[in-house]
């Protein structure tokens, strides 16, 4: 799924699936689930400035 996109972002839950996923995002948050969510928010909020 994520090879599809040139612009690929993931949380950090994705990590234990590695293994299994033939293309990974281009971007992993440190963070899982919606702190990883809130982590990519405040990362866009502050490259808007």
């Amino acid at each position: 799924m994520f090879g599809s996109f040139p612009c690929s972002i993931g949380v950090a839950n994705l990590e234990r699936y590695f293994d299994v996923i033939d293309a990974l995002p281009r971007w992993i948050t440190r963070q899982k689930g919606g702190l990883g969510f809130r982590e990519l928010a405040d990362r866009l909020l502050a490259a808007r400035h």
